[in-house]
């Protein structure tokens, strides 16, 4: 991978900064939390839709969040 002398030094400089011992760690570390996100962000919006295609499960949530109680409130 080709990459400018400008990034060569900024990963230089945080290599540096967090202690590590080559910028190849800093680009491992930048590449496992960009992955870590995109994963979080498409899991989020996975939920999302599932819940706007299943109205019925917020109401179930609904009723169940919280702390678990013996006298379950139903819907009238």
């Amino acid at each position: 991978m080709r990459v400018s002398a400008a990034i060569r030094r900024r990963a230089g400089a945080l290599a540096s900064r967090l202690k590590l011992s080559s910028q190849q760690e800093v680009i491992d570390r930048a590449l496992t939390e960009l992955e870590n996100r995109l994963f979080w962000e498409g899991f989020d919006e996975e939920a999302r839709d599932y819940r706007r295609a299943y109205p019925a499960e917020e109401e179930e949530r609904s009723r169940f969040a919280g702390t678990s109680s013996d006298g379950l409130r139903t819907k009238k």
